[in-house]
């Protein structure tokens, strides 16, 4: 049966109030954009905002029937859009056959992960107390970018692929109700104590939906190479190919999951330098639902303070994913120790006032973008000179072929393929991809995802 805890014991765990990236100077300002992202969505939909199951009711109605293509259509747009990072990861995206399924998918999700939980306080290795804060901002961030995935939604392919199933008037009223859903949950979410969030969470709330990472041994055909014995199809090879399972009662809580699951995976590289047994102590004190209640509140704003930081840097916007790429290298203990990585964030987040319109630039938020900016642009010229070896040794290796086939001249050329400059080379850069993308970003934050959505398309395009 689930351990449940009482709320002053999950106080005791990976309380954001606690944990060291967080200054109370930039929880101040978390609670005060929050209260007000909360009752601009208010304002903005009245008496509407107690309507919200009738919402949900009519974009089940309309998909009705459909479920397998809107399953194919939002896999599509996922892989559009997180296809070069993802390889050979497989995404199982289904739609249940109505909540009380939904309920008995996450009941069992729960029971994968009942286990016994010791409160933070109780560990004794101080190594271990930074990991359990270092996977509370792990998660935060996976949380956030999968609030902020609307823009999926709103995408040309997406509305254009909506349309075909549904029609024009049926497809925009989908969307419509979507956008309300998400924007009134992340309102309620605020509105709503942690400890009750909590509760709705570990019931199963039927406004919520389901993402967990499997693993499954690789595989190759026994018949790849001319020859070989016509025993068996497939054998398994060393290593293994990770699989998301996705959950969700329609499109808009797919793309949730989708990307919730896709930054979890990045985000256990953060955790790969600790043992089978740390490991286990870290989720069960940073992935309750108590966690998680907590995590709803605030996420999309530090989701969206990472974004814009990184989108400073030029190289960032001009690679396919790169801040993906970027935050990967971040969360590896092997480039920045937790302690390290804890610091990064701090910087980051206490200079977050330097990107909103408005706010005063303090000598505080300017000595922490200083600090923030160093280290970050040392994880990009790592990144850069990685890629130089990945081109010098394709070079080598190619060299030593007997038969090479001619191929255009970007063949090879690591750094063209990814979009982004070679170190050292001439700077030109991207001046319209640079504004677009700064545009996006605030679209992003001013919650207009209809201009967010048609910037993104722009971009895309550009990046063709």
């Amino acid at each position: 049966m689930k351990n449940f805890k009482t709320f002053q014991q999950a106080l005791n765990e990976a309380d954001i109030r606690q944990n060291p990236a967080v200054s109370p100077m930039y929880l101040a300002s978390l609670n005060k954009r929050a209260e007000a992202n909360a009752q601009a969505v208010e304002q903005r939909f009245g008496r509407d905002m107690g309507s919200l199951m009738r919402a949900v009711h009519e974009v089940q109605s309309i998909q009705r029937g459909k479920e397998k293509q809107l399953v194919d259509l939002t896999r599509s747009v996922i892989m559009n859009q997180y296809g070069s990072i993802l390889g050979d990861v497989e995404l199982d995206i289904r739609i249940p056959n109505g909540p009380r399924e939904m309920k008995t998918q996450m009941k069992a999700h729960e029971q994968e992960n009942d286990l016994q939980i010791p409160k933070i306080k109780e560990l004794e290795n101080e190594d271990t107390k930074t990991a359990v804060h270092k996977r509370k901002i792990l998660n935060m961030i996976a949380q956030g970018e999968a609030i902020n995935s609307k823009l999926m939604l709103m995408s040309e392919e997406n509305v254009n692929g909506l349309i075909a199933l549904f029609g024009n008037e049926r497809a925009q009223r989908m969307v419509e109700n979507l956008v309300k859903i998400t924007e009134i949950c992340n309102a309620r979410d605020w509105r709503i104590p942690e400890e009750v969030a909590a509760r709705m969470i570990e019931q199963g709330d039927a406004l919520s939906g389901v993402s967990r990472i499997e693993w499954k041994p690789k595989k190759e055909s026994d018949q790849e190479e001319e020859g070989q014995d016509e025993e068996g199809s497939e054998e398994e090879i060393e290593g293994s190919n990770p699989r998301i399972i996705i959950l969700g009662m329609d499109q808009a809580m797919l793309f949730h999951e989708a990307v919730k699951g896709i930054y979890g995976l990045i985000n256990q590289g953060g955790l790969a330098h600790l043992d089978d047994t740390a490991i286990q102590t870290v989720f069960m004190n940073a992935d309750t639902a108590e966690d998680e209640a907590q995590d709803l509140k605030r996420a999309k704003i530090t989701a969206a303070d990472l974004r814009d930081f990184l989108n400073q840097f030029p190289e960032v916007s001009q690679m396919e994913n790169g801040r993906e790429y970027v935050w990967g290298k971040m969360i590896d203990a092997n480039v920045l120790p937790d302690t390290q990585f804890l610091e990064l964030m701090k910087n980051i987040f206490d200079a977050s006032p330097l990107f909103r319109e408005g706010e005063t630039a303090t000598p505080e938020a300017t000595a922490a973008m200083a600090k923030a900016k160093a280290v970050v642009q040392k994880i990009i010229r790592m990144i850069q000179e990685e890629l130089d070896e990945y081109e010098k040794a394709m070079k080598d290796w190619e060299m030593g072929q007997e038969d090479e086939s001619e191929e255009g001249e970007d063949s090879g050329d690591l750094y063209a393929q990814l979009g982004i400059s070679k170190p050292g080379a001439e700077s030109k850069p991207k001046n319209e991809l640079e504004k677009l993308q700064a545009e996006l970003d605030q679209a992003i934050d001013d919650e207009d995802y209809v201009k967010a959505a048609k910037l993104r398309d722009q971009i895309e395009s550009l990046k063709r």
